[in-house]
């Protein structure tokens, strides 16, 4: 299974002047993903759309059968300090 959510790459040079919204995939990955997925999606959408000066709105929508391990994976890596956070897959450290 993939970490799906959309983000666009080229972010860097609207950042400053537009609020995005970051969401991780609520259809598949929230309610079948693996911890691992989860975390792994959210640093995608940090990565993509927040250079630590704000203008970033951290939306996460789940059902009620979605498991609460995943639930709480969103907050926990959301919440985690950029310097702490684990690089994205295929890089050797953090790109932030």
């Amino acid at each position: 299974m993939s970490s799906r959510c959309s983000v666009n790459p080229h972010t860097s040079s609207t950042s400053s002047v537009i609020t995005f919204w970051g969401e991780v995939d609520r259809q598949r990955l929230l309610p079948f993903g693996t911890p691992d997925q989860i975390h792994a999606a959210v640093r995608r959408v940090r990565a993509a759309l927040d250079d630590g000066t704000g203008g970033v709105i951290a939306q996460c929508e789940w059902g009620v059968n979605d498991p609460l391990e995943n639930v709480m994976t969103v907050f926990e890596e959301w919440e985690r300090p950029r310097e702490a956070r684990g690089p994205l897959a295929g890089q050797a450290g953090p790109p932030y």
